[in-house]
């Protein structure tokens, strides 16, 4: 989490993927995919989740996960082969990647259901006091508002998530397709540059802390 969060995808991957040969736990399977999508290494990333199946049984997490990746692709037909597998017409999925796939498909009717789920969910969370991780909180909000259209809300959220640091959460703004039409606006592009810019800056001090051996990773 800490690695996905400064952007050193690579070391991500390799912790993910320990966690989850040590505990073959169907909720770790998302953190080496999105760690290899965050990478832009999508022929690995299809070639890692065909060889989950031969030692874990997660087979619904699996499809999942080559949802998110056709959906970052946009080959929104693939996905929605996969879509199929496990979704039902009516759940309320708070699956961010699944809700841009539905926009893009023509059910945006029923994104826009989950959504304003999603949304209210994250608000009551946050008014109980139950965010010990502020900067996920901030960023899945923005992403929601982002495929809501609320492109305001969406800036005001990334602007609390700069304050907080960047957060493993993977509708991350580097590669979740629900922020490209935001991508070229100057104050979307100006965040995004500080939070990349800080980002930077800690993964460089963690690598001169390594190369002092001061920390063994």
């Amino acid at each position: 989490m800490l690695f996905y969060s400064i952007g050193d995808f690579s070391k991500s991957f390799k912790y993910a993927r320990k966690a989850l040969f040590l505990n073959s736990a169907c909720f770790l399977v998302g953190a080496p995919v999105h760690s290899l999508l965050a990478d832009m290494k999508y022929d690995m990333t299809f070639s890692f989740i065909d060889s989950l199946k031969n030692f874990i049984p997660c087979e619904v997490a699996c499809h999942i996960m080559k949802v998110h990746t056709f959906t970052v692709l946009k080959e929104f037909d693939s996905a929605g082969v996969y879509l199929a597998k496990f979704y039902k017409p009516g759940d309320i999925m708070r699956d961010l990647y699944i809700n841009y796939l539905l926009i893009e498909t023509g059910r945006r009717d029923e994104s826009m259901v989950s959504l304003q789920n999603r949304i209210s969910y994250q608000q009551q969370e946050a008014g109980r006091g139950r965010l010990p991780w502020p900067s996920q909180h901030f960023e899945i909000l923005a992403a929601a508002y982002a495929l809501t259209g609320e492109k305001q809300k969406c800036l005001e959220s990334l602007r609390e998530l700069e304050k907080r640091g960047c957060s493993d959460v993977p509708a991350g703004y580097f590669i979740f397709p629900g922020f490209d039409y935001l991508r070229n606006d100057p104050e979307f592009k100006a965040i995004i540059k500080r939070i990349e810019e800080n980002k930077a800056a800690i993964r460089e001090e963690i690598r001169k802390m390594e190369r002092r051996g001061e920390i063994k990773l």
